[in-house]
């Protein structure tokens, strides 16, 4: 029914938006009253981008120490949000916003995503020129990032303040560390410079980057650029509760999720009522979560599983392995010869062994699929959905759901196929690093190295990751 994580490392791509018709030309790398320092990485990043297009405040000039108004904080919020520059309108929810400004639709934008609630009522005004304040500035991120509420940070001057559990949010997601040291301050009040609003900005997007992606269940994860796991759906087993630490990968399953940290131990989580998340001790070099049963390969290339073992799914043929999938009730791996395995539930000959060399395999529901070593996809078992023709080229990975199977081909396209009831097989247009398939969805990695989901979605499993 679900199968294993499938990763890899994307390049850092542009996001461009969209200049407004009054824009600027876009600035040559690197603007000339920017200097070396803490906040040009993240300026020169930025404007790769093409997040400070029509911004600027002269010829390849950035002002960065000038203070950023609540319309420009719009406008990059959106564009570092949703790669690009949302429709034009012909209409604004706010009294003080002219619908003719350039920057109107940016402004309506992070309304609709109630990022903003504009700053005074009756009538409802945003007050696109008033200075954003750091407070209003961590209240903005929070709402955007969808960051997690958080302990007191410790800042002295931040008690009773409307944005007290923002900042706390902001400085547990390492967004901010304060203003000042001693005592401990974060100056709530003060006006944020444009190069310090890049900052933040810019390791806010870090948050939304990603290199490695799993679809299970009802649910999905994947690991941060800094190596830490995020999860969203379902949460009915806690199988979203990911722990705290860097992990190399990450796999969900049915209801469970299981990732390998970067010391080689693995932890597993959620639901656990056959042991699935039950991880044995030691070091692992691969993980794989199934229906209700985990499969790890060991240091020493050799095949462990726990959990569930109504159909021996747990049963790994002796030998050495470089690559395993658990799947709903069978599980299938790559031996160090490249020859495959598979053992379990055979109901529809899902669990057989086919001849020949591969140099990847997943296990699904009661289909299984692999890439032979020339790049061409071969799959087994049920064919009731069509999950079994794979279509014809050359693929870098494949990841097989519970009645459907998507592939990544050598060109970065994904092509999907099988059972179509929720959308689980029109994959997104583009350019993708690395795809997973759960049990009626599907995840992937674009070029920009976020996470894209299709398919099922009543538990919020295909949503975008924030």
């Amino acid at each position: 029914m679900v199968v294993a994580a499938v990763t890899a490392a994307a390049l850092l791509a542009a996001l461009v938006g969209a200049a407004p018709a009054t824009a600027q030309p876009p600035a040559p790398a690197g603007f000339s009253d920017v200097s070396p320092g803490s906040h040009k990485p993240a300026i020169d990043a930025l404007d790769q981008m093409g997040v400070f297009e029509g911004t600027l405040c002269g010829e390849n000039r950035f002002c960065p120490s000038s203070h950023i108004d609540r319309s420009t904080m719009a406008v990059w919020l959106i564009r570092v949000l949703e790669s690009g520059d949302p429709p034009d309108t012909d209409a604004s929810g706010f009294a003080d916003v002219d619908s003719d400004q350039w920057w109107a639709p940016f402004v309506e934008r992070i309304a609709d995503l109630e990022i903003t609630e504009g700053c005074k009522r009756e009538p409802l005004r945003y007050c696109p020129d008033e200075l954003v304040t750091r407070a209003r500035m961590a209240t903005f991120l929070v709402r955007a990032f969808d960051l997690d509420p958080a302990d007191p940070a410790g800042f002295v001057d931040i008690a009773g303040s409307t944005h007290e559990a923002n900042i706390n949010a902001l400085a547990a997601a390492k967004l901010t560390v304060g203003c000042k040291k001693d005592p401990l301050s974060f100056c709530p009040n003060a006006a944020v410079s444009r190069a310090q609003m890049a900052t933040f900005l810019h390791r806010a997007f870090n948050l939304l980057t990603f290199k490695a992606t799993s679809a299970g269940g009802a649910h999905s994860c994947a690991i941060r650029t800094d190596e830490t796991i995020r999860c969203w759906g379902s949460n009915q087993h806690a199988q979203m509760n990911a722990p705290q630490g860097t992990f190399g990968s990450v796999s969900a399953g049915g209801s469970h999720t299981c990732g390998l940290r970067t010391d080689e131990t693995t932890r597993c989580w959620g639901h656990n009522e056959f042991g699935q998340t039950d991880a044995p001790e030691g070091a692992f070099i691969g993980i794989s979560a199934g229906g209700s049963h985990t499969c790890g390969i060991r240091t020493n290339n050799w095949i462990q599983c726990w959990g569930r073992n109504q159909w021996l799914q747990r049963e790994a043929p002796p030998g050495t392995y470089r690559a395993v999938s658990a799947g709903g009730g069978h599980s299938c791996a790559i031996r160090t010869d490249r020859t495959i395995r598979c053992w379990g539930n055979d109901d529809f000959g899902q669990a057989v062994s086919p001849h020949g060399s591969y140099q990847a395999v997943s296990a699904g529901g009661n289909h299984s699929c692999a890439i032979r070593t020339d790049g061409t996809i071969r799959c087994w078992g049920t064919n009731n959905w069509g999950e079994r023709n794979a279509p014809t080229g050359t693929f870098s990975a494949v990841s097989v759901g519970a009645r459907h199977s998507c592939g990544l081909q050598t060109d970065g396209v994904i092509r999907c196929w099988g059972r179509n009831d929720f959308g689980q097989t029109d994959a997104p247009r583009g350019v993708f690093s690395a795809i997973a398939s759960g049990e009626a969805h599907s995840c992937a990695i674009g070029s920009d190295d976020t996470v894209y989901c299709w398919g099922r979605n009543n538990g919020g499993q295909a949503s975008r990751p924030q």
